[in-house]
């Protein structure tokens, strides 16, 4: 029976892999349907938290570009416990909010399987920082650091709290500090606008688009258009 178990394991684990390359392709439906399936046999916190992001991803294709306010990087977890266990035995506003809701959700399962996941916390964090609940997004920010999340990553989206706080310097400061993360150039061009400097602002935004990958077309988008929506 436990033989049988494993299999069951190996041979679902091209859920999670299919789910993995269609959140790449940016095709939120199937990645759904490929990680829905997944869960039904293995419910691991990693399906947890890529079910979190695909709903962080709807709720901001419902956000207008205009409404953006700051890019963070969210994380997809593109490996699954599985491969251990085999080795060692509409209106925009209202849709906006009910998808971070249920990516919310996904991503409090993920930790509540393991409260040590420091991608399901930095994720959190990054959806209570659009919430504007900045004490949790802190908290759990600060959780994924102890986890030992990424240092690069978790100062790109303290910077984003600090934006949303008008703490504009203090955000700069710590973006200086962090070229690897091509969103630091976006954020700095969040702050230039701020400070109503749209040469500045461009230069980041121009920086942002040589540096980003495709996925993050939500946040090109905005790139190219800024001028439009200030």
């Amino acid at each position: 029976k436990l033989n049988e178990r494993v299999g069951e394991f190996i041979s679902s684990t091209e859920y999670f892999r299919s789910g993995v390359q269609y959140l790449k392709e940016g095709d939120l439906d199937y990645a759904n349907k490929a990680f829905r399936s997944f869960l039904q046999v293995f419910p691991s916190r990693e399906v947890y938290n890529n079910l979190g992001v695909i709903w962080y991803l709807k709720a901001y294709w419902r956000l207008p570009p205009s409404k953006i306010t700051t890019a963070k990087t969210i994380q997809v977890d593109t490996e699954t416990l599985i491969n251990n266990i085999v080795l060692r035995g509409g209106g925009w506003k209202e849709k906006y909010n009910r998808y971070l809701r249920k990516a919310e959700d996904r991503f409090k399962e993920a930790i509540e399987r393991d409260s040590e996941y420091a991608i399901g916390h930095f994720n959190l964090a990054c959806v209570y920082d659009d919430m504007g609940n900045y004490t949790f997004s802190k908290y759990h920010l600060d959780k994924a650091k102890e986890y030992g999340f990424d240092e690069s990553e978790y100062k790109n989206t303290l910077s984003s709290i600090l934006i949303h706080e008008n703490k504009l310097g203090e955000a700069e400061q710590i973006l200086n500090t962090i070229p690897d993360v091509p969103e630091s150039f976006f954020n700095l061009g969040i702050i230039s606008l701020k400070r109503n400097d749209e040469v500045k602002a461009k230069e980041f935004f121009n920086e942002y688009e040589n540096r980003a990958e495709d996925s993050k077309e939500m946040y090109i988008e905005y790139a190219q258009n800024f001028d439009n929506y200030n």
